[in-house]
């Protein structure tokens, strides 16, 4: 097996560099970099010997069992500019590397070669004692000379190792990092003024911890952070990771002094930070810890029900964190790959906290609190009805509440679940599940009808509301048990007439139907009785009742005679060119397909004749009359005036004083009809018509 490393298009359809990194053994190529002018660093680990260009190397020879190497390619990928083996006699493994400011390669691994090369090398020289005679100085001492790395010495069963180089394949600096048991440099960045970090695991309880930290071994295994100064000379802080269980880091990466690391655990984890997590949730689970340089700012723990692997980390312009790896679903042995997103800082949701309905058109005040979070966010209000497929109600939000007003989409669920996110990713549940809905709406009214007693009568309500409830009601008050969309009564009497609705109930309030009017009639009741007329000879005459009754039918008479159909028949009596003839009394009689009939009252149709229009300067007003008349003649001495009804007999007699031409007088008293006025006179009598119509 072969390492390798190229270059693609930037739509990875060719390559456009790259080399193979290997020789007959196994090679693996771990980790890669790139620096400022686009050169590529590779690192890992070598077990074939003469696999590597010896081009500025620092070390060009195999050494043991396994040897790490360090290649650096130009911006072509096709030239090697520096490579070397970086090794002892066993095992030594480069597990990943950044580049600096400086466009230095820095690299960490792990070895078990005690003759391991570090950097750089103290020399002796030979310094004679003082005080010789003029022919020189015949004793003198050796002393050591220059500087070392700030661990030059293996520690115990394995050594973290941590190395710069420049990317010409010239060493700045390499050292061990480790205690008396077994440490592994799985991660390395940098920091302000160049510092190294560099975060593995280890089971030593000894690892040199600066006093003022206060930092424990854990457990099983625990995972580690050092932080280096720029030339290696000095070890400016460590620290552990994690807890009693096994505590592993594989991935880092560095914002300003803080650095944010993940791995894994198996626990238990103690939180800390807003937001962070202890909860365990397979057998290995997922660590993410943000270190300072002299304490562990922030640890949670993350994960499923199976095992989680994270590898790698990054961090985005507002120090929120992206990682990935691989992880297997409990009860599966096939691992998948993910990217996971971590934003710092907190979102609380406040309100609504109670099961308040949330319904169409209602407003509802939505707020929730910010804790750690940034001054620069912004949020949204989202909803779900499955708790997997969210949709935004409302975006671009700087306050800590919201008043939102579903509508007709938000409600039409039946339920919601709600949550309010911020454009970071951070996201405040609502702990609760909302029922939603409207506003009852009815697109069918329920219809009133008229029917005979025993005939099986149906009410209906038509709603598109699907969580609506109905109660029926008769003249208002509920009817027991009528709570469906229909109402039927199998044999109704007279006594279920009445007025008719249904109220339509949701939890968002209740709607009420219009009225509908049941009328079990037998017998047809007459709502408007025919009303009396006076007439013009060929004018229209137009008499009509209103009935209420199933089926019904009509017959009008004149003076106890039915008048023929279709004139006769209708609820309008219509007579187009109505005579003189044709006054006198009309009925009608209504009868329902019950076979019930009921008459109306008796009205009377005076039709007044042309010629009697100005009668020898005899003049009669208003025509008809209500309560009173006025009379006035001309040429007539007039004594006697007498009025006379229908049926020939007289129901007024007043004197009048000789040489009156004008007089009033009082019908109040009489009934609507036809009556004949008579003014009597020595030489005569005029006679004429009029009628009263109340």
């Amino acid at each position: 097996m072969d390492g390798f490393v190229a270059k693609l298009s930037p739509d990875l359809k060719t390559v456009l560099g790259g080399m193979y990194i290997g020789g007959s053994g196994p090679d693996r190529a771990n980790a890669i970099a790139i620096g400022a002018t686009g050169d590529v660093v590779v690192v890992g680990e070598i077990s074939s010997s003469k696999a590597l260009p010896t081009i500025n190397s620092f070390d060009e020879t195999h050494n043991g069992k396994k040897d790490g190497f360090f290649i650096c390619l130009d911006a072509s990928a096709k030239i090697v500019n520096a490579a070397s083996y970086l090794g002892g006699l066993m095992d030594d493994v480069m597990t990943s590397v950044t580049i600096d400011s400086k466009n230095n390669a820095v690299i960490g691994g792990y070895t078990s070669s005690d003759d391991f090369p570090t950097y750089p090398v103290k020399t002796r020289v030979w310094v004679e004692d003082g005080g010789c005679p003029y022919y020189g100085c015949t004793t003198g001492h050796w002393e050591e000379t220059g500087q070392s790395p700030f661990d030059n010495t293996f520690g115990g069963q394995s050594d973290a190792v941590v190395l710069k180089f420049q990317l010409s394949g010239s060493p700045v600096f390499s050292a061990f990092f480790g205690g008396e048991k077994d440490e592994f440099g799985m991660a390395v960045a940098t920091g302000p003024d160049d510092v190294v970090y560099l975060l593995g695991d280890t089971r030593s309880q000894d690892l040199p911890i600066p006093a003022e930290v206060d930092s424990k071994f854990g457990g099983v295994r625990d995972g580690f952070y050092a932080a280096v100064s720029a030339n290696g000379l000095k070890l400016v802080s460590a620290q552990y990771i994690g807890g009693p269980g096994d505590d592993r880091i594989f991935g880092a990466v560095a914002a300003g002094n803080i650095v944010a690391a993940v791995g894994t655990t198996t626990g238990p984890i103690t939180e800390t930070g807003l937001g962070a997590s202890s909860e365990l949730r397979g057998d290995l689970d997922g660590l993410l810890v943000r270190l300072s340089t002299f304490e562990t700012t922030y640890t949670t723990v993350f994960g499923t029900s199976g095992q989680d692997q994270p590898l790698s980390v990054a961090l985005d312009s507002y120090g929120d964190v992206y990682h990935c790896g691989y992880r297997t679903v409990s009860g599966s042995s096939s691992p998948k790959a993910y990217t996971d997103k971590f934003a710092f800082g907190v979102i609380t949701w406040r309100g609504p906290t109670t099961t308040t309905s949330l319904c169409e058109g209602t407003p509802v005040t939505i707020s929730w609190s910010a804790d750690g979070m940034l001054a620069s966010d912004t949020y949204s209000i989202q909803r779900s009805g499955d708790g997997k497929a969210w949709t935004s109600v409302v975006s671009g939000l700087k306050t800590r509440s919201h008043q939102w007003t579903p509508n007709a989409v938000d409600v039409a669920g039946g339920s919601l679940q709600l949550r309010v996110r911020s454009d970071r990713g951070n996201v405040g549940l609502s702990p609760l599940t909302y029922s939603t809905g409207a506003l009852p709406a009815i697109t069918a009214q329920p219809q009133g009808a008229t029917t005979c007693s025993g005939r099986p009568l149906t009410l209906t309500v038509a709603s598109p509301t699907s969580n609506a409830t109905f109660q029926w009601r008769k003249d208002g008050a509920n009817i027991a048990g009528a709570t469906a969309a229909t109402y039927s009564i199998a044999n109704p009497t007279t006594n279920a007439s009445g007025s008719y609705d249904v109220v339509l109930t949701t939890p968002c309030g209740s709607k009420t139907s219009d009225a509908a009017t049941i009328l079990i009639a037998d017998n047809p009741v007459i709502t408007k009785q025919p009303t009396a007329a006076s007439v013009n000879a060929g004018a229209v005459l137009e008499l009509t009742i209103t009935a209420e009754g199933p089926g019904l039918s009509y017959q009008w008479s004149h003076n106890g005679s039915p008048i023929p159909a279709p004139e006769g028949t209708a609820a309008t009596l219509k007579i187009a060119a109505v005579s003189i003839d044709r006054q006198g009394t009309y009925q009608c009689a209504v009868t329902s397909e019950c076979g019930r009939t009921t008459k109306s009252n008796e009205v009377s149709v005076v039709v007044t004749g042309i010629d009697e229009e100005a009668q020898r300067g005899f003049a009669v007003w208003p025509v008809p009359a209500t309560d009173a008349v006025q009379l006035h003649w001309e040429g007539q001495d007039v004594r006697t005036i007498v009025i006379i009804d229908n049926t020939g007999s007289e129901v007024r007699r007043a004197d009048v004083t000789g040489g009156t031409t004008d007089t009033k007088l009082i019908v109040s008293d009489l009934a609507s009809g036809s009556y004949t006025i008579v003014l009597e006179s020595p030489t005569g009598r005029l006679t004429r018509r009029f009628s009263i119509l109340r």
